[in-house]
């Protein structure tokens, strides 16, 4: 494999045959020579036809399909870091696709900047959707830490994303640091952004649309979150401790404002593991819960605002007798009907 290779783009793959396709079109169509970047699909133990992942592989050079056994996504992005040349490292999933064109010009910014890390736009859409070409000037920030980036959205502090597809990141950084995808189910991306923005010294952002998440009309996500929220809610209390502990950590030397964020990311955190064991677990669980969240200094009572029925929520889970009275009530119901909420 050729040393120049300057990029390399991993993809996690598990039974996407009906989309894939449309992804590696887009990344192919980027205005770089196959030989300065491969794509690597890890197939983490597809049940299906990997056909025109094969296919793929064979008509192109710079495309490689490893296959493993089934151990989740964050297993699978593990694996491609493993195996990846490239001094930049770019994240991306089987059913979206990136805007056309865009790498060769990122790329050269990324080099130009001796970035560590940049981040990109990115946009959401219907399945039925096509890339749009950019009409603004490019424009890059300011270089920045990490930690300095954190502290920009003190007031909106979910306004930064979660999507790691929204970063190239130098892979000596990565290795450097020992960052891992956890093996977690919904906020494995939140914790790996946090781990990056905590040692990056060198940031900047794009303001190019690089990428475009697909909303499908089914989400198999959504419907595996309420089946198996037992499991979920532990994936989202690590995520809270993991907060909790950056918060908390001396040695980061976090500024105000990026603590402000990092907090109401755990706000957030906490508010969503309250609201969705109350509906999709026994009592016991809300009530263990609001126990361990009681003696973790700063998380509960959930400080976060929001308009209507949230904020009615936020006041009620407040008051532990009111909620589990209120859980107890809610759970009168049949299972079947509280799923559907």
């Amino acid at each position: 494999m050729s040393s120049s290779i300057v990029l390399s783009v991993i993809i996690p793959y598990y039974n996407a045959n009906a989309w894939i396709e449309r992804m590696l079109d887009s990344l192919l169509d980027q205005g770089l020579p196959e030989d300065e970047y491969e794509i690597i699909i890890v197939d983490d133990g597809s049940t299906q036809s990997v056909d025109s992942v094969l296919n793929y592989a064979d008509t192109h050079d710079n495309i490689y399909y490893y296959r493993k056994e089934n151990a989740g996504p964050s297993s699978a992005r593990n694996k491609g870091i493993d195996i990846a040349n490239g001094k930049w490292l770019y994240f991306c999933d089987s059913d979206d696709f990136v805007q056309p064109q865009a790498f060769s010009s990122v790329l050269k910014t990324i080099e130009d900047l001796d970035l560590d890390m940049l981040v990109c736009d990115w946009r959401v859409v219907q399945p039925d959707a096509i890339a749009i070409s950019q009409e603004k000037p490019f424009h890059i920030s300011d270089i920045q830490t990490g930690k300095d980036y954190l502290g920009l959205f003190t007031y909106n502090p979910m306004d930064i994303g979660f999507g790691a597809w929204r970063y190239f990141i130098k892979k000596e950084v990565i290795i450097k640091h020992g960052i891992r995808w956890e093996n977690l189910v919904y906020i494995e991306d939140r914790i790996f952004q946090l781990d990056l923005l905590l040692v990056v010294e060198r940031l900047a952002h794009a303001n190019v649309v690089l990428y475009y998440y697909v909303q499908h009309q089914t989400s198999i996500l959504h419907d595996k979150k309420k089946i198996n929220y037992e499991k979920y809610a532990t994936h989202i209390w690590h995520y809270i401790q993991r907060l909790s502990d950056a918060i908390s950590d001396e040695s980061l030397h976090l500024s105000s404002e990026a603590t402000v964020v990092i907090d109401g990311w755990r706000d957030m955190a906490v508010f969503s593991l309250l609201i969705n064991s109350f509906k999709y677990c026994p009592v016991s669980t809300t009530k263990h819960y609001l126990a361990i969240l009681s003696n973790l200094e700063g998380t509960y009572p959930v400080k976060v605002i929001r308009k209507g029925l949230t904020r009615v929520a936020r006041k009620c889970m407040g008051h532990k007798r009111l909620w589990i009275t209120l859980c107890r009530l809610f759970h009168v119901l049949p299972l079947k009907t509280r799923l559907l909420f």
